[in-house]
């Protein structure tokens, strides 16, 4: 099998991470949400001021996925503690994002692996994040792994309202 390397993020990252984050989510989600919302989407979420201000953040933890020595993906873990989950003792999977033409390599579980072994290395007991319930294959591949739903939220996008699942995944089993 072939490994990804990971490497933290930090803020002299910032614009290779915005345009890493950028080509993600635009692949990910340009079929399935109303251009407009994207591109405000886009413009906001991942400008360089945005991700400078999010490396920054000492809350948030972003690692880059390197893979023959070219960044392919991403994962932002935080722990702040936000609305949607209160629970002491979890951390908040925010982004895991791979470009399409490394997908289907079983590159996105070398990503998740990392995700799981560092939250628990740092004594964390519940994994969670939320996933937008039209992106299938991203539910599929997180009931792979053994996350579960228990609840929703929206999360706006745009105009765009969109209905998020929440899952999680307890790292104490």
């Amino acid at each position: 099998m072939e490994t990804v390397t990971f490497k933290f993020a930090f803020s002299d990252d910032a614009a290779l991470l915005s345009v890493l984050a950028e080509n993600t989510f635009m692949e990910t989600y340009k079929e399935l949400m109303p251009l407009e919302d994207l591109n405000a989407y886009l413009k906001d979420a991942f400008c360089i001021e945005a991700i400078t201000a999010q490396l920054n953040d000492t809350e948030n933890n972003f690692v880059i996925a390197i893979y023959n020595n070219e960044p392919i993906g991403y994962l932002q873990l935080s722990n702040k503690e936000k609305p949607e989950f209160k629970q002491p003792k979890a951390i908040c999977l925010e982004r895991l994002y791979i470009l399409h033409q490394f997908q289907g390599k079983h590159l996105g579980n070398q990503l998740m692996d990392y995700s799981i072994s560092y939250a628990k290395k740092q004594e964390y007991n519940i994994l969670w994040l939320a996933v937008w319930e039209k992106n299938y294959n991203a539910i599929r591949f997180y009931k792979k792994w053994g996350f579960k739903e228990y609840s929703e939220t929206i999360y706006m996008r745009g105009k765009d309202a969109q209905n998020a699942i929440l899952m999680l995944l307890n790292l104490t089993e």
